[in-house]
């Protein structure tokens, strides 16, 4: 595909991270090259936007705080914003690519002959997790419902990351007859050495990265830590977050010490990748898993959530379990504790887990994520 102008609208810019930075990043790296790609965020310009060929950026100003009780409406209040300043931003394109609800009401005002609209997670049901014991659950999951399904139902075509992502929608948001593409996004990594410092000689690392935040459920790293202190693991949490303080605090008050270290997101993943020899995901939920699929593009032994009535993760469709990962039930520490023993004491096993996990992760990546995006895309277009 060439000669094209294409729209990007994500909250997050390219100086962020997260999965749907990945994603944007992906994609501007394919489309870049022979059109015209225009991304509208919430964020400053990235840093290294000028190697990004093809990219014109802009800034899209930050919504106003709502005031007294409406800060409860934010999600509408902040759609309704984007929806007001978005489209004099931009000159008329083929197509405008939505990756955040909240351009649900944007999205059919932007001039373009195309809409798509990218589905990161069902918003609505994630909030139920992350809100999860907490006042205003239900207006502000149906508010992301409300959004969400504008957004599908403003588009041409709609991208999600999984079967179980697609299930939720149908489920939870009130489209039974939702039919999207399923796309995984299944973006490797870069290419780097291990980590110097991620480990000592003769020991293993169980890397988690993930953004802190409850919902990510990283304190059930920390659970599992203090229960095999006896092996020669290590344990590396990577991100930033409004949790980690916390966290921070219940390792200490575990007496872990120098056994679980903390990095943020300022430290390049890369290299951790790279050196990690389990990937522990204990997130409440997620739509696809990337730092999942990270990991086992490096032949880390990815261990998750068995789905519950608390868990739904779609990393479960990733892994055949005791083949290329293990699913456990990380509603049980000692569980998830015994998956991590016997993974450190069966090397055996453990090394016939890594390589069928890199396998399932290296074959998912031909074609290139971003070249199915643009086939897609290209075919819309026609």
């Amino acid at each position: 595909m060439r000669g094209k102008r294409l729209v990007l609208l994500n909250n997050q810019g390219l100086d962020q991270r997260g999965g749907g930075v990945t994603m944007l990043r992906a994609l501007i790296a394919r489309l870049g090259a022979e059109n015209e790609v225009v991304l509208c965020a919430h964020t400053q310009r990235a840093r290294d936007a000028a190697a990004l060929p093809g990219l014109v950026e802009r800034h899209v100003p930050e919504h106003p705080a709502p005031r007294g009780p409406l800060w409860r409406l934010r999600p509408l209040l902040r759609a309704r914003w984007l929806a007001r300043q978005t489209p004099a931003l931009l000159e008329p394109a083929d197509a405008v690519i939505a990756f955040d609800c909240h351009f649900a009401w944007a999205l059919p005002r932007v001039r373009a002959a195309k809409r798509v609209y990218v589905s990161l997670s069902p918003q609505a049901r994630q909030e139920s997790f992350d809100m999860l014991g907490r006042s205003g659950i239900k207006l502000r999951a149906w508010q992301y419902a409300r959004l969400e399904r504008a957004a599908i139902r403003a588009a041409d075509l709609c991208i999600v990351s999984s079967g179980t992502h697609a299930e939720e929608i149908r489920r939870y948001e009130g489209l039974p007859g939702f039919d999207p593409l399923i796309l995984p996004p299944a973006i490797p990594p870069r290419k780097a050495s291990p980590a110097p410092d991620a480990r000592s000689q003769g020991e293993l690392l169980a890397l988690t990265v993930a953004r802190l935040i409850p919902l990510k459920n990283v304190e059930a790293v920390l659970e599992v830590a203090s229960r095999v202190r006896d092996l020669p693991v290590r344990f590396a949490v990577l991100g930033d977050g409004p949790a980690a303080e916390p966290l921070r605090r219940r390792a200490a008050e575990l007496g872990l010490g120098e056994r679980v270290r903390f990095l943020d997101s300022t430290n390049d993943p890369a290299p951790w990748f790279a050196a990690a020899d389990l990937l522990l995901h204990p997130s409440r939920y997620e739509s696809f898993g990337l730092a999942v699929f990270e990991g086992m593009c490096c032949g880390a032994v990815p261990i998750v959530p068995r789905r519950s009535l608390h868990f739904v993760s779609a990393a479960t469709e990733l892994i055949e379990p005791r083949v290329s990962g293990i699913v456990c039930d990380f509603e049980d520490p000692e569980a998830v504790a015994a998956a991590v023993r016997e993974l450190c004491l069966d090397s055996a096993l453990r090394l016939r887990l890594s390589a069928a996990a890199r396998a399932r992760a290296q074959g998912m990546c031909e074609p290139p994520w971003a070249a199915r995006f643009e086939s897609a895309l290209e075919e819309l277009l026609r």
